[in-house]
């Protein structure tokens, strides 16, 4: 159960390529498996939908603001024909956040 995983209050950040409208129909799902049919008491989940071709662009990443969230989790995403490149894609975003952060100033550090 994903409320019992995480404090009170979180919110969790898809960023994918995947069109938002997909991620919702699989929430839902998710939702109605949560405390009972509930849905999520403790958290928020909120979609955002970047281009494919831009899932690991370091200006799409930055509008993330990565350094205002205690807490980030990559997972490889098969989207559209190209799975063999979802590790690439990971690797990637690792690498641009990686860039993101050293470039921050010390008070976002």
């Amino acid at each position: 159960n994903l409320d019992e995983m995480l404090c009170e209050g979180s919110r969790v950040l898809i960023h994918s390529g995947v069109p938002v409208s997909e991620r919702e129909a699989s929430l839902e799902l998710l939702k109605r498996q949560q405390n009972g049919g509930k849905g999520f008491v403790a958290i928020s989940i909120e979609c955002q939908e970047v281009e494919p071709e831009f899932f690991s662009s370091k200006i799409e990443l930055q509008k993330l603001q990565h350094w205002n969230y205690n807490k980030i989790f990559l997972l490889a995403e098969v989207v559209g024909p190209e799975c063999d490149s979802a590790d690439e894609k990971t690797v990637a975003v690792l690498a641009q956040l990686q860039v993101i952060h050293n470039q921050l100033s010390d008070d976002k550090k």
